[in-house]
């Protein structure tokens, strides 16, 4: 902003026409200044100059109006922000009660995926025990199998001997009742 000094200050007299603009009347009972009416400038006509005074008037009747307009606006906007604020402020209060939530969910979801984990384990180690257990009686059976099979395949052979040894003796017997003669044998009877 460029300053201007006043060409009052270092003139001897200063001019009319710029105390008649610049110079505030004082009001005798209020103490406020009250400007003079400024007088039409020479080169003007009067009916130019009122028409330039109510064009001025027009133009400051609009700028209060804007003014108030700027007021009544700053006004709504105030409200807005505290609105927006208040607003915000619900919202924060609701996201931070819905991220506890969130954090309180993951929390037991993460504390029920261990435990569901850690049954798991153990239902998996049990199952592998069973399964063991189960192994090894198939083991016993097929081991119990396999003698009973070594057993029957003795017995059929014993069988066998004792039935070759039956009629071995049969033969033996026949053969002695031959040499010796039928008495033989009838004698030893009791």
């Amino acid at each position: 902003m460029a300053r201007e000094l006043n060409k009052d200050l270092f003139a001897d007299q200063p001019t009319e026409s710029l105390q008649a603009v610049s110079a505030p009347k004082l009001g005798p009972a209020v103490g406020a200044p009250q400007w003079a009416a400024p007088q039409a400038p020479p080169f003007l006509k009067e009916e130019d100059w009122k028409i330039l005074l109510s064009q001025v008037e027009q133009l400051k009747r609009r700028q209060k109006e804007q003014e108030a307009q700027i007021d009544t606006m700053n006004n709504r906007m105030t409200e807005v922000i505290s609105g927006m604020k208040v607003r915000f402020e619900r919202l924060m209060g609701v996201t931070q009660r819905l991220e506890e939530f969130v954090k309180t969910s993951l929390q037991d979801i993460h504390a029920k995926f261990a435990g569901l984990s850690s049954r798991v384990a153990e239902r998996k180690l049990s199952e592998t025990k069973v399964q063991e257990m189960l192994d090894r009686h198939m083991n016993l059976v097929q081991q119990f199998d396999l003698r009973m099979n070594q057993v029957q395949k003795l017995v059929a052979e014993q069988e066998l001997q004792l039935m070759n040894a039956k009629s071995a003796l049969k033969e033996t017997q026949k053969e002695l009742i031959r040499l010796k003669g039928p008495d033989a044998f009838s004698r030893q009877k009791p």
